[in-house]
Order: structure tokens, then C-alpha cells, then sequence
């Protein structure tokens, strides 16, 4: 089975460096990934500069001829030199930093802060699985309820099904294998 070629965010492109006849091309592509061909990088949307900021070597207008038109193609991994993710952050955080207007960069925030009352949920999606927190408030700055998942606790809830049949020395390769956090484990 193919993997599916790897997609990012419109902002997102694949610049893929390769030889061909001994000459260097570079081209951009929304998708990048292996393909059914074993040996060949399969190549999906490339980008070309007229509909877009990413400009493709003017003067290689045999390569756009041959490509426009065409859903996707395969690249040797043999001719491939070089693939980066161009990111449209980096011109982000560039315009950020010349337009940031003198003066303090720290926030004067209270010491303690005081969540408004009522009920509040927060859950962010990470590698080893979902962290969330769930908060009661009655208005102070003590909350009258808080409870914290963290995804490693769970994990390591299943050590003591991997490990029967096992050695006492193999207990720290099978928590290994889990990648836990220990911070998150005692909350």
C-alpha cells in the first residue's frame, strides 16, 4: 500500500531540488510523498509562479510545458537532492518584528487571576494524545474543581497488561517504548 503523498496548509509548499541530464531543477509542489513506484518520490500540485509568490526558474519553461496539465509524477529518489518545506511564517514573523512598535513587551497582568465563574474546558491535540483540563470556578482564585488529563497516566496504565510473560529488567524498555512524560503522570 502507498503512503499518501504528505499535504500541509495552502501556506505550505514542498521545494524539491533534482538532477536531470546534468542539470539542476527545482520545483514546488503542495504534495510530496512515496509513491506505488518503489525508488520514486510521487510529486502531486506543482506550483508555478504566474498564480502564485513561489516562482519557478524562468528560464526552464521546458519543465512547465512538460508538467502543467499533469496531477502528479514521479521523481527518482536517486535524482533528488534536496526537499524543504518553504513556509509562509518566515515571512510572517520578518513582517511582525519590523512592524513592532518601540516600547515594553511584557503584559502587566495581575499576580493571581481570577477566572470568571462557571465551567471551562480545554483540550489540546498532541503526538502522544489528547492533554485537556477541566475547570469549576466559583469566581475566586482558587478553583472549586479542576481535573487534568495528561495522556502519558493513561499510558503507563498499560504496563501492567505488557508485561506478563516479560523480566522484571525488561520494565524500563516497555515504559520507554510508551514515551512518557513523568511530569504529567503525577497531577
Amino acid at each position: 500500500a502507498a503512503v499518501p503523498p504528505r499535504t500541509m496548509a495552502a501556506s505550505h509548499i514542498f521545494r524539491i531540488m533534482f538532477v536531470n541530464q546534468g542539470k539542476v531543477y527545482e520545483i514546488y509542489a503542495r504534495k510530496v510523498g512515496h509513491g506505488d513506484l518503489f525508488g520514486f518520490i510521487e510529486v502531486e500540485d506543482v506550483v508555478f509562479g504566474e498564480r502564485s509568490s513561489v516562482v519557478l526558474d524562468p528560464s526552464e519553461e521546458r519543465i512547465k510545458s512538460e508538467i502543467e496539465g499533469v496531477k502528479r509524477t514521479f521523481l527518482p529518489m536517486h535524482s533528488v537532492l534536496r526537499i524543504d518545506e518553504v513556509k509562509q511564517s518566515l515571512r510572517i514573523i520578518d513582517q511582525c518584528l519590523n512592524q513592532m512598535p518601540d516600547g515594553p513587551v511584557m503584559a502587566k497582568l495581575p499576580r493571581l487571576l481570577r477566572p470568571r465563574p462557571g465551567r471551562a474546558y480545554a483540550a489540546v491535540e498532541s503526538p502522544r494524545g489528547q492533554y485537556a483540563n477541566y475547570a469549576i470556578s466559583d469566581g475566586t482564585d482558587q478553583p472549586f474543581r479542576l481535573r487534568i488529563h495528561d495522556p502519558s497516566f493513561i499510558h503507563l496504565q498499560s504496563v501492567g497488561l505488557l508485561m506478563p510473560g516479560h523480566l522484571i529488567a525488561d520494565t524500563m524498555a516497555v515504559m520507554a517504548s510508551l514515551d512518557p512524560i513523568m511530569g504529567g503522570v503525577d497531577k
